[in-house]
């Protein structure tokens, strides 16, 4: 289970990699900060970035938006044609084909891990027709399989809590501003 959520939120990343020569310790990457930590993360576990796309045709793609707070990706392979969804899991629930109960439960994990500081995005699924060429914002997402959560955590930099305060006593007020789950923000 691990291995499929994996490989199929590599298959919904734009990270690139310059050298993928090299060992993946080593590598130099462009694209959004948590899709190369998808890509390092599944790379300390075996499934190599390169290698995945190698073995597939992407054949439709939803960037992530700050709106829409999913990505979605349309690829057929040697066995499926399959649409996968990564996104803020509070959101992209809706799309599953999963009982109310268990989406409750769900949420409530979420939010118990947000509220350690941990950011989360949920992984959904569906096999496509063979014939299913693309994706558009329009396109009419639901019966999604849920794969699972994958969990990021980003350490506070050293210095911040001593900077916050000094700016506090100096009357500054902090606000954060984040499109991370609420639980996250207030967690940092």
């Amino acid at each position: 289970q691990e291995k499929r959520l994996l490989r199929l939120a590599l298959l919904n990343t734009d990270a690139l990699v310059e050298n993928p020569e090299k060992a993946p310790a080593a590598w130099k990457m462009i694209g959004r900060p948590l899709e190369i930590a998808v890509a390092r993360g599944a790379a300390n576990r075996g499934l190599l970035l390169p290698e995945i796309t190698n073995t597939v045709e992407i054949i439709g793609r939803l960037p992530f938006s700050s709106e829409r707070k999913f990505s979605a990706v349309l690829f057929h392979d040697a066995e499926e044609t399959c649409l996968v969804m990564v996104g803020a899991p509070e959101l992209i629930l809706k799309f599953t084909n999963l009982p109310a109960a268990e989406q409750a439960a769900i949420a409530k994990t979420v939010d118990e891990r947000a509220a350690q500081g941990e950011r989360l995005v949920g992984v959904l699924a569906k096999q496509m027709a063979r014939d299913h060429q693309t994706i558009t914002p329009d396109f009419s997402f639901h019966e999604m399989e849920f794969i699972g959560l994958l969990g990021f955590r980003d350490p506070l930099r050293s210095g911040v809590r001593t900077a916050l305060a000094k700016a506090a006593r100096a009357g500054v007020r902090t606000v954060i501003v984040t499109g991370d789950h609420r639980g996250t923000a207030e967690a940092v």
